[in-house]
């Protein structure tokens, strides 16, 4: 007989399978996965961190180390100093490094598009970490849209290089501005642990905001077992009692 325990465990991977079937459409991207830095992501250089700035920031960056800051724009209309950004940036600081720990990302959102009810998520990828003499390498990240946390600080090792992923959330949930003009901002905040051993850098190499379609219901197939590890569970409990 099939134990409790394992329909359990069936259950559970029934459901994070539910969790993670939604389909994205990017609503803008920076850089890729897995793509080196030394040459353009998606029309982007990513290059070394270098320069802590207040808002708004300067929405011509070079594309030379050292010489961007920490709020990139896309192509839009902003708030005065801005104003009008006739082509999205060139560059976008590569990295979190020392007291370098802010990364913005400034865009407009088209209202005949999006609207309060899109639900959406935002992904990040850790590429590499300051590794060399420390004696556990990592990083926190903490993320805002508009002021509004969709990611708690979360600490980042070497093991997870690769794709990060907040859970969804919807545009009206966050503040999104979906007006001519509106200054909607993504904000990553870094947390060095450089003085506990944990290394003075993380290095980024993608950005993305997606549209996603609403996370399915669970399936007649997951509640039945759900069901069943309801009813097993008083009958194992039973067993035990008698053994």
């Amino acid at each position: 007989m099939t134990s409790s325990k394992t329909l359990l465990s069936t259950l559970l991977v029934s459901v994070a399978g539910v969790a993670s079937s939604y389909a994205a459409g990017s609503i803008w991207k920076l850089g890729d996965v897995g793509t080196p830095w030394t040459e353009p992501l998606n029309g982007v250089s990513f290059v070394q961190e270098g320069n802590v700035n207040d808002l708004p920031g300067d929405p011509n960056s070079p594309a030379v180390n050292q010489e961007a800051d920490d709020d990139y724009y896309f192509a839009g209309t902003y708030p005065s100093p801005i104003d009008a950004v006739a082509t999205s940036e060139i560059a976008v600081e590569r990295a979190f490094a020392g007291a370098d720990n802010s990364l913005r990302m400034h865009f407009n959102l088209d209202g005949s598009a999006y609207n309060a009810d899109t639900l959406a998520v935002f992904s990040f990828s850790p590429f590499n970490f300051h590794v060399d003499g420390q004696d556990d390498p990592r990083y926190g990240v903490q993320i805002e849209f508009n002021g509004n946390e969709i990611l708690p600080e979360t600490v980042f090792r070497p093991a997870d290089i690769g794709l990060a992923t907040t859970s969804p959330f919807t545009l009206g949930s966050v503040g999104a501005i979906f007006s001519e003009g509106g200054d909607n901002v993504v904000e990553l905040t870094g947390v060095n642990f450089n003085g506990d051993g944990g290394g003075n850098w993380m290095g980024i190499n993608s950005h993305e905001l997606s549209e996603v379609d609403a996370i399915p219901e669970p399936s007649s197939v997951t509640l039945l077992l759900a069901g069943a590890v309801l009813l097993l569970m008083p009958f194992n409990r039973r067993r035990k009692a008698r053994a």
